[in-house]
């Protein structure tokens, strides 16, 4: 606290000549560093509005993402016998629960805020009341779980994870419908 009282003494008494000029250079730096801090924040702000932007616009506007959608809102049993050989329905429920799970590690690591998550939070819990989304997603983390792979929407499942039933991480439950790979 002593070199607070030692600054106002120099300010008050020990400014001369070219101190004043140092001085003043010294305040202007200080406000031009706020208002260059406040002009980041409000870019920044920007930013990162134009990025949720462009994400609901793609949840919007993907063909792939809408058709899925329709499936989910319309309680359409996606998964079952022959997902495994219709190559394009898998395709497309991995670029739709890629984008989901993206949503969710966006929101998981604050990049996100969860204001902004809950933008994307309605869509998400739907897919997670799916019975189909629940069976596949039962299958495939017990897939990758016994071959030692790594699972790829663990931040989906994650953020689905109460609106699931119950005996998730148990093999054997019989609350999930198995299907034959």
């Amino acid at each position: 606290m002593r070199w607070i009282k030692h600054f106002f003494e120099w300010l008050v008494f020990g400014l001369q000549g070219i101190d004043y000029v140092l001085f003043g250079f010294f305040i202007l730096a200080i406000v031009m560093t706020v208002l260059l801090f406040v002009k980041w924040r409000k870019q920044s702000k920007l930013q990162r509005a134009e990025f949720i932007a462009r994400l609901l616009d793609k949840m919007r506007t993907d063909a792939e993402i809408q058709s899925f959608v329709k499936k989910i809102e319309g309680g359409e049993e996606w998964y079952k016998d022959g997902f495994f050989e219709d190559m394009e329905l898998q395709r497309e429920v991995f670029h739709v629960l890629s984008f989901y799970n993206y949503i969710c590690y966006l929101e998981e690591n604050h990049v996100i805020s969860t204001e902004e998550y809950m933008l994307f939070e309605f869509s998400i819990q739907s897919l997670a009341r799916n019975a189909s989304f629940q069976n596949y997603m039962f299958q495939l983390f017990h897939k990758t779980e016994e071959e030692s792979r790594m699972f790829p929407f663990y931040n989906l499942l994650d953020s689905c994870a109460e609106k699931m039933p119950g005996g998730f991480l148990d093999r054997k439950s019989e609350n999930y419908k198995k299907i034959k790979c």
